[in-house]
């Protein structure tokens, strides 16, 4: 099979866009109206829907709005839809599934409340016996449904109580779980709640050979229908989504790009079309969904489709009549059945079957997409009424300009086709022809159509109803191509009305054009001349009317079919409504050229009459358009991309755009177990914390268990609808000969997030995995079990985010359990045992261990109560949860056992500004996210050029446009001819026969380019992009026109059909616009002949070319504007010393692409310093932070900062006492020593440096002075720092924890425990307070301090500026204008002298981005020159980018 999603906009490959209403203006893209899609035929196997009797859609639907989705299918006796056979089906044991749907049952005699008007009605049907799945009501009249193996087969689930016929809407799911060895978990729910549940094993679900019958039974169609609607019916495979109560959905099943359909089978109930259906079984192969923005299935429309190289009928098929309803157009044949022909109508194209007309294996087909819209095209069927003039109503804005109206029941009448310009006359108004016919005009209606006629208005031009008569039902032409009636008594009709739009946001225009006695048109114009739309038609039908345009006799002509994706120009292509004759054309004969703003022909006949239908191409409405994206635009791509064979283009490097907010929500496994998340939509990653299972105690010897470790990730990538893998390990037991250790505890596997397993009987805690976290603690003495390790501590301490321990008098023989910790974040702190876990009195309580932390606490070790006597023993205390160790016993084990671990957990959170251990940790409220992502599919470019062989070989540099022409046959790879010339100035010449990349669009396709080629793509659009193609006149300073929309910025320009080194380029900011460059040299030239000079400015309309065009030469044109937010024209100036600077283009999301050229003091004969610079996110781009920057300190004492301290009025942002904090910063220099924090001068607080005490010694290296009281608490890093580059380093330390330093993100020095460094004075930075050692000579750059242990073992440095959290006490040095600039700060920063400085260096601009060049066939370099930021670049210092001096750079960037 054959997936032709003929993507109006299909080939184009863009992605979903909001809904427009008709009435509205146009939004964005006509691709949302029309699509020519090309594409070669293949097996098919693929999925169809049917039904049996008439369900009908309802408006009526469970959520609030309207559109597709909101919808329902009414069901009855004898009334069912079914998906054919296939496949997919059959589940077996070994695979998930979910069935979900809406329902709404009818009571009988409509009361509320009352029984089911059959209380044996049923939801579905699938296979038989003894393989399949049936869903139905059990017949109680109570209302509860029930699951068997198929209808009859053995019962599965059974609901306990049941809901009466109300009414109203109410949810159920059906959930599978396949949980291995071949049995299933599965699951009933109604309304999110769980209605009932079992394990099955061996249960052979679903059927491989059985239709999927929805409301009705297969083997009795008549009988125990549902009686009610049903909507938004869902089979999803490969997934069990619901495993617990859960809220409902909310909105429909219809919205694909948010990814909550990954894994659906089909979805349906939910469109106008009672049979309308998405989902994987109806595309090319189960998994692989195609989408784009057009709602086929909520606007209607129809697909023609055509053999282009087999003499088969059109076949066109539309929603209005259904899929398995097709006509052929080019013959007086009825309508005919088949439902081979067309498969499916999705939400966004169609499926073909494997009738030949539309997919034979090895051909090729082309295909027009129309959707229904007031604006563009109506579809009304009717039936005859038998009158001689009767109106019709249609929906179209205004008065049609073509109609098509064809008979369905009878097979000998012909296709009646009403023109607003088919009249042989001087002033051509209506008239009438015939489709499947080449005959000329028939009747010659004028403006004021004769009510005998059928016509486009009727005699009163009516703008909303067209006009037929049953006066011609028996009249045909002498060619006998069929009766031409249009309203005979009691016969259905279709009518395809084409809408007439001449505003400047028309889609499609209806008209004629006269030939000269060359055969061209426009009539005696020149090369340049064309016939003007007002822009550039995609597709067009044109046919002759008359033999000459002086007395306007009759002739024949055939009706001709010309879009730009099979050819156009050089390499033109057409195919004959009226004929199933294959496609004629290319290299020679009839020429249709498309030009900016209309239309050529040539060799058309001599002096004779056409008239046309012409729909437009490229994106519309507003060219600033916020809501427009860059992907829309414009694509990187690579060579060597192919795939199963659509529409012949390449794999994008844009998957896809748009803006996303990421959905809220958490879930905790509390039960030991395996579980499999699935991850929900609008969820890009997930934060995880795991806790490891309690080690088991000992019976026999006080032996205790260890704490589970603790191990927390932050912003694990996930993808919408994939699962991923939970395991919650146990406790482990006690036993008498050594306690059992507890299980891990991991999140997708013991790699990515791991609380580990304490160990049994003395054996230690367990370790974790992850950013953060705690190992468990271990036993503790007489037989106290170990806590579980804490957020950013160990267990068995007292930090935050610790965990309590166990302890006993060993004389009565009984350990408490350790503390368990709790899953929401860090939060209080556990608390030891005192004093009391020794007590020795006889009969007193015996102490246990306290409770670990968390958002809430998690519970403490159980205490052991004293039993009597100094040999009676003690029952050891289990472990706290979660992840407590077991305490030990000493008593006999066949009396006294000994506790059990505290068992695991493990808690997901996600959502924007979250994050373990303690940001916004605890649970909040859920919510599904938004998204409005754009899928890229390959859209059909209009313009690219190539940069051959990045690798080591190096290449041409090669540039094509489709409006030079180009043609492709349809087939992956072959016969893609196109125009191409070199940029480099190797090649002066241009090659009109290369067959090596087809512009024609689509996801995938050959093209006879490497893997290591680089594509840059551009589409035509207003505002952004325009291409043009013309005939010169030598003129000086000569206008031509051209369709940008905006004065164009930047324009390249070269002939067709001569030779010419490169490009000549104009930029809007070269110095007078008689001042040109060349792509393929680096001089900048001055010459009125390129661009003129100068008094003639180019417009919005219209750029000026000088005589260099020369007189009548073929040119080509390429024009760029800036578009906000996706697109710059502009330039930068160096500075005086070099520095490197931020450019602002205006984006968001940085640049794509980027080209840049030196325009100032190029060095004769130095080729390396004027080129032309192309750098891409394809090849790779380095990221810089755009909002960093970092403070220079010079050394001198005089000139530092000062926080302002507790004493001075400050805040006690720097004051942590015993408890957790971190202070960290990148650091520059090459400095030896010198002072970089110091708040101790009364001899307690921080004092940080490089050296000893901020001089000589310990040269290069950190050092850390904890000072309490004038006693110093030295701790120093073990690498040096002093090389110029930028390093990270952090100094970190928990509550009553050791401090740690980190160099880089390893672990290089240990302190002392908890001291208390609270200090009252000021905070000096670069300097001592007294000013004494050695001031710093360097930069820092995003210095932090917060009062959190945020690293506890090594890690991965930040690899863009740091931001604020809840934590966080002082944020600063980040400006590249300000030193004084904070984001927090505990008081008051201010210079101690002289002003000090701040640059745009910062730590995340040291990445390498590779560079090519337009000017030469060289491999790519490797450079740090150019960095990509949020608002566009970064031109770093020393290099051919940066000149110092106010160079002057031009560039060209895209978002």
């Amino acid at each position: 099979m054959s997936p032709i999603l003929s993507r109006l906009n299909w080939a184009q490959g863009f992605g979903r866009r909001p809904f427009v209403p008709s009435g509205s203006a146009i939004y964005n893209n006509i691709e949302d109206y029309f699509s020519t899609y090309n594409y070669y035929g293949g097996g098919y196997s693929a999925s169809y829907t049917k039904k049996d009797g008439t369900p009908v859609a309802s408006t009526d639907s469970p959520f609030t709005g309207t559109g597709e989705g909101y919808y329902s299918v009414e069901f009855g006796l004898n009334n069912s839809i079914s998906f054919h056979t296939s496949s997919y089906f059959g589940y077996a044991s070994n695979t998930s599934f979910t069935v979900e749907w809406w329902e709404k049952r009818f009571p009988l005699g409509g009361n509320a409340g009352n029984i089911e008007k059959d209380p044996y009605m049923t939801v579905m049907d699938l296979g038989n016996a003894s393989s399949g799945l049936f869903i139905g009501l059990n017949g109680t009249n109570q209302g509860k449904y029930y699951i068997t193996i198929g209808n009859g087969g053995s019962t599965i689930l059974t609901e306990g109580t049941g809901v009466p016929a109300d009414n109203t809407w109410h949810h159920y799911a059906l959930s599978v779980n396949a949980t291995g060895g071949n049995a299933t978990l599965n699951k009933f729910f109604r309304d999110g709640v769980e209605q009932a549940s079992n394990t099955t094993n061996s249960t052979d679900w679903g059927s491989t050979s059985s239709d999927f019958t929805i409301g009705g039974q297969k083997a009795y169609p008549a009988s125990y229908n549902f009686q009610g609607r049903i909507s938004n019916f869902r089979v999803t495979t490969g997934i069990s989504r619901y495993n617990a109560n859960f809220s409902v959905p909310t909105k429909p099943f219809a919205d694909w790009a948010d990814g909550s359909n990954v894994n659906t089978q089909f979805v349906c109930c939910k469109s106008p079309d009672p049979l309308g259906a998405d989902g994987d079984i109806l595309t090319a192969s189960a998994g692989i969904t195609k989408k784009t923005r057009v709602k086929y299935l909520e606007k209607g429309g129809m697909v023609w489709i055509k053999s282009r190289g087999q003499a088969y009928e059109h076949c066109l098929v539309d929603t209005v009549r259904g899929k398995d309803k097709w006509l052929q157009v080019n013959t007086n044949n009825a309508e005919t059945n088949d439902n081979n022909n067309i498969y499916a109508f999705t939400n966004d194209g169609y499926t073909t079957g494997g009738d030949p007309r539309v997919n034979n294996s090895g051909y090729h087909y082309t295909s027009w997409s129309f959707a229904r819209d007031s604006k563009f095209l109506d579809i009304v069927e009717y039936t005859g009424d038998g009158a001689t003039s009767r109106y019709i109503d249609h929906t179209l804005d205004g008065k049609p300009g073509f109609i098509l109206i064809k008979n369905l029941i009878q097979s000998a009448t012909g296709w009646v086709a009403i023109h607003k310009n088919a009249q042989q006359s001087a002033t051509p108004g209506q008239g009438v022809c015939q489709f499947n016919d080449s005959t000329g005009t028939i009747w010659n209606l004028g403006d004021t159509p004769d009510a005998q006629y059928p016509s486009l208005g009727g005699p009163d031009n009516k703008t909303n109803q067209f006009h037929v008569t049953s006066n011609w039902n028996n009249y045909e032409t002498s060619s006998g191509a069929g009766y031409l009636g249009t309203n005979n008594n009691g016969e259905k009709y279709i009518a395809y009305v084409f809408a007439h739009d001449e505003s400047d946001t028309g889609m499609i225009r209806c008209g004629y054009f006269n030939t000269d006695g060359n055969g061209t048109s426009p009539v005696n114009t020149g090369n340049s001349g064309y016939n003007d739309l007002g822009w550039e038609p995609q597709w067009m039908i044109t046919k002759e009317v008359c033999e000459d345009t002086t007395g306007y006799p009759g002739t024949s002509g055939n009706w001709e079919i010309w879009d730009d994706k099979r050819g156009v120009g050089l390499y033109t292509r057409y195919l004959r409504a009226d004929l199933p004759d294959t496609e004629s054309g290319m290299l020679g004969g009839k020429t249709l050229s498309f030009r900016p703003r209309g239309f050529r022909f040539t060799n058309f006949g001599n002096g004779r009459r056409f008239i046309y239908i012409a729909i437009r191409k490229g994106l519309m409405g507003d060219p600033k358009d916020t809501k427009r994206k860059a992907i829309d635009l414009f694509a990187l791509a690579r060579g060597g991309t192919t795939c199963n064979g659509n529409n012949g283009g390449f794999g994008t490097q844009v998957a896809d755009g748009g803006e996303t907010t990421e959905a809220t929500g958490q879930q905790a496994y509390l039960t030991p177990g395996s579980y499999t998340w699935t991850c929900p939509a609008n969820v890009t990653k997930v934060n995880a914390v795991c806790i490891g299972g309690g080690g088991g105690g000992e019976s026999d010897d006080m032996k205790a268990g260890g704490g589970g470790g603790l191990g927390w990730k932050n912003n694990i990538p996930v993808v919408a609808g994939q699962t991923y893998t939970v395991v919650v390990g146990d406790g482990g037991t006690q036993s008498a000969a050594g306690g059992n250790d507890g299980g891990d505890s991991y999140f997708i596997d013991v790699n990515t997030v791991k609380g580990g397993k304490g160990k049994g009987a003395d054996g230690g805690g367990g370790d974790f995995v992850g950013d953060g976290g705690g190992n468990g603690g271990t036993y503790a003495t007489y037989g106290g079990g170990g806590g579980a390790g804490g957020y950013s501590a160990d267990g068995n301490s007292e930090s935050g985010g610790a965990a309590g321990k166990g302890a006993a008098n060993g004389l009565t023989g009984g350990g408490a359990g350790g503390g368990g910790v709790g899953i929401l974040g860090e939060g209080g702190s556990g608390t030891n045992c005192g004093g009391d876990c020794n007590n020795t009195n006889y009969g007193a309580t015996m102490v246990g261990g306290g409770g670990g932390s968390g958002g809430a606490n998690g519970t403490s070790g159980t205490v052991p109560t004293f039993s009597g006597g100094y040999s009676g023993g003690v029952t050891g205390g289990p472990g706290g949860n979660y992840g407590g160790g077991a305490g030990g016993c000493s008593g006999s084990p066949e009396t006294k056992l000994s506790g059990n671990g505290g068992q695991g957990a493990v808690r997901l959170i996600w959502g924007d500004g979250r994050a373990f251990p303690a940001t916004n940790t605890a649970d909040q409220p859920a919510n599904q996210g938004t998204s409005t992502a754009v899928k890229s599919y390959g859209f059909a470019s209009d313009m690219g050029f190539l940069l051959h062989s990045y690798d080591s070989s190096g290449g041409a540099r090669e540039c094509f446009s489709r409006v030079s022409g180009t043609s492709w046959n349809g087939g992956t790879g072959n016969s893609a001819m196109q125009t191409k010339w070199d940029l480099d100035g190797q090649i002066a010449s241009v090659d009109s026969s290369v067959n090596k990349w087809p512009l024609n669009g689509g996801n995938c396709g050959g093209n006879n380019l490497g893997s290591n080629d680089i594509i840059w793509t551009w589409r035509r659009a207003k505002g952004f992009f325009d291409t043009c193609t013309w005939y010169s006149n030598g003129n000086d300073n000569e206008p031509y026109p051209h369709n940008l929309g905006a004065v164009p910025e930047m324009i390249w320009y070269r002939r067709l059909d001569g030779n010419m080194e490169g490009m000549f380029v104009y930029h809007k900011d070269f110095f007078q616009q008689s001042q040109y460059a060349v792509t393929g040299f680096q001089e900048i030239y001055t010459g009125s002949g390129v661009w003129g000079d100068g008094t003639v400015p180019h417009t919005t309309t219209h750029f000026t070319m000088g005589n260099t065009a020369g007189n009548n030469y073929w040119n080509v044109a390429y024009l760029f504007a800036t578009n906000p937010g996706i697109s710059k024209v502009g330039s930068y100036e160096t500075l005086s010393n070099g520095d490197p600077q931020n450019i602002d283009c205006g984006f968001t999301t940085g640049v794509r692409a980027l080209l840049i050229k030196r325009m100032t003091n190029i060095p004769a004969g130095d080729p390396s310093v004027g080129g032309w610079f192309c750098f891409d996110t394809a090849r790779g781009m380095a990221t810089s932070g755009a909002t960093s920057g970092s403070t220079t300190f010079d050394g001198n004492v005089s000139d530092m900062l000062k926080i302002q301290g507790v004493s001075n009025g400050g805040g006690t942002g720097l004051q942590f006492g015993s408890g957790a904090y971190t202070i960290e910063f990148w650091i520059k220099t090459t400095a030896s020593y010198g002072w970089i924090m110091h708040n101790a001068q009364n001899n307690t607080g921080f004092r940080i440096c490089i050296g000893s005490n901020g001089g000589s010694g310990n040269n290069g290296k950190i050092q850390l002075n904890e000072q309490v009281g004038n006693n110093d608490d030295y701790t120093t890093s073990s690498s040096t720092i002093n090389d110029g580059q930028w390093h990270h380093i952090a100094i970190s330390r928990p509550s009553s924890g050791q401090v740690k330093i980190f160099v880089d993100g390893t672990h290089e020095g240990t302190g002392n425990s908890g001291r208390n460094c609270n200090s009252d004075d000021d905070c000096w930075i670069g300097r001592r307070y007294s000013g004494g050692g050695y001031a710093l000579n360097g930069q820092l750059s995003n210095f932090r301090v917060t009062d959190a242990a945020l690293y506890t073992s090594n890690f991965t440095p930040s690899t863009s500026p740091l931001t604020q959290t809840s934590n966080t006490k002082l944020l600063f040095c980040q400006s590249d204008t300000n030193p004084l600039t904070s984001t927090v700060t505990p008081g008051t920063i201010s210079y101690t002298g002289g002003t000090m400085t701040a640059t745009a260096d910062n730590p995340f601009s040291s990445a390498v981005s590779p560079y090519m060049r337009l000017d030469n066939r060289d491999a790519q370099t490797s450079s740090t020159w150019v960095k990509k930021t949020d608002e566009g670049f970064r031109i770093e210092s020393g290099n051919q980018l940066n000149v110092a001096g106010g160079q002057k750079y031009i560039y060209y960037a895209i978002a």
